[in-house]
């Protein structure tokens, strides 16, 4: 293989603006799970070519959801 034939081929796998977008909407209440998880698995895809940053929306994403959903039933039910 040629260098431009690995350039081209890491440059048409660069996640689109789409990708962002679902990661960022994994923040949302109760659906933002199903959002999140597909970030989380996309940017996991992508990693090596620049799913870093979706991958952290997504996880970031996951954790504030759990995290506020767990202190809102606990104070609901204590």
């Amino acid at each position: 293989m040629t260098p431009e034939s690995v350039a081209g081929e890491a440059t048409a796998r660069r996640p689109g603006p789409v990708w962002y977008v679902v990661a960022v909407m994994s923040t949302m209440p109760l659906m933002g799970v199903l959002f999140g998880l597909a970030a989380v698995i996309g940017g996991l895809a992508m990693l090596r070519s620049g799913g870093r940053l979706i991958l952290i929306l997504g996880g970031l994403g996951l954790g504030g959801q759990t995290l506020v959903l767990s202190f809102v039933l606990h104070a609901a039910f204590k």
